[in-house]
């Protein structure tokens, strides 16, 4: 019996947190206890350990001991940590110049991409993962890539797992529509807006309508697993709009965060001004992004789980979707990621003013986030404001 190496440990006072990130589970113990602990696991006869305490001492360092083998904090082997989703970002080229887009999608690099022999050995590889769940066909606009189909249908051959397709939904022609509903298993469209005119600002003139004929098309053919994501302005009022979108076409509905990278970082002050102008003259509701958030829960980042990975369209492997930059490389062999040091940095908070926070895993829920303002005191504080105190009550009952 040994300690989880995968265990996150917080210390506030003369009190331990430990938790298991994968299981959303932790525990809270003494400095004693935890020291006791510490010694359990060490020692060589666990029996005879625990026969040094008095019965009532015994009852409860028992009690503690099968909770954290529950949870899995204490382990008799460690558990491989084998990739489960995964993944292919085909192409950086795109059809649209989406002012928010994080990962910059332009054709200017294009030429320099891998092509369809990379892929499908990519593709060979990861069909000896018998623990993949799932695969992201993603972009820019993967279907723009020469092969879309081929590489796809590869997939579909090689897999036996979830298939999933991102995709501004532009392109999908009755061709293309024609052969992805027997391949993919759900498709997600990228809309930001419910309505024609936010949608036309984010993402350009008459995207609106494509994507609701897209849509109508994809459901003609007998295909519901389909889902509309949005990045919207910080209101109720905007959530509730495209919610209703959504329902009125029966799909699924996923309102994502915006990630200040690539385009959105260069075009922060615009993106701001367009999303507080149409909340202005549209007179809705502000929501505070920190009402309904369900503070007792650990980030449930699968780039701290070590359970996913990004291939893109130049060969590189990241951790995550939104990690792909210099420096946050990782490689991948035999269904396992191996972190650099940069990645372990941004996962442990290392040398940023969160590092030794209390309740750190419980804040940012993704570590895309926390990286894109780690260097920006005034973003944090701004951050530890709204959620700390909430926090710390909710995980260590500390009222003041």
């Amino acid at each position: 019996m040994k300690w989880n190496k995968n265990n996150v440990l917080l210390r506030y006072n003369n009190d331990f947190l430990i938790a298991n990130r994968d299981l959303n589970a932790w525990i809270i113990i003494s400095d004693e206890v935890h020291k006791i602990i510490c010694n359990y696991a060490k020692s060589l006869n666990k029996d005879a350990f625990l026969e040094l305490y008095e019965k009532e001492d015994k009852e409860y360092l028992q009690s503690v001991i099968s909770n954290m083998i529950k949870i899995k904090l204490l382990v008799d082997n460690e558990e491989e940590r084998i990739v489960n989703s995964v993944s292919l970002s085909l192409t950086n080229g795109c059809n649209l110049n989406c002012i928010h887009c994080c990962m910059d999608a332009n054709n200017s690099k294009v030429r320099y991409e891998k092509q369809v022999d990379y892929w499908l050995d990519i593709i060979d590889e990861l069909s000896t993962n018998r623990e993949i769940e799932e695969v992201t066909v993603t972009g820019g606009e993967p279907v723009l890539k020469k092969d879309f189909k081929k590489i796809s249908c590869y997939l579909k051959e090689k897999l036996n797992c979830k298939l999933l397709l991102l995709t501004n939904g532009t392109l999908l022609d009755d061709e293309v529509i024609g052969w992805i509903t027997g391949v993919y298993d759900s498709i997600s469209i990228s809309l930001d807006g419910g309505d024609k005119i936010l949608t036309d600002f984010i993402r350009g003139h008459g995207v609106f309508e494509k994507v609701i004929q897209t849509v109508v098309k994809l459901k003609e053919k007998g295909f519901e697993n389909i889902s509309l994501s949005a990045i919207l302005p910080n209101s109720i009022d905007c959530e509730e709009q495209f919610q209703k979108l959504c329902d009125e076409l029966e799909v699924g509905c996923q309102v994502r965060p915006l990630s200040y990278m690539g385009r959105a970082s260069e075009n922060y002050i615009s993106l701001k001004s367009i999303f507080d102008n149409y909340v202005h003259e549209n007179k809705l509701e502000i929501a505070d992004v920190y009402d309904n958030y369900e503070v007792a829960n650990l980030s449930s980042c699968g780039m701290a789980s070590r359970k996913m990975a990004t291939f893109d369209p130049y060969g590189n492997i990241y951790p995550c979707n939104l990690f792909q930059e210099n420096g946050m490389e990782i490689s991948y062999h035999n269904g396992k990621t191996f972190y650099s040091e940069n990645v372990e940095n941004v996962i442990s908070f290392k040398g940023t003013i969160c590092e030794d926070c209390p309740v750190n895993v419980f804040c940012w829920s993704c570590l895309s986030d926390f990286n894109n303002i780690k260097n920006d005191s005034k973003q944090i504080e701004e951050k530890c404001k709204q959620k700390k105190k909430k926090l710390m009550f909710e995980i260590w009952g500390v009222t003041d």
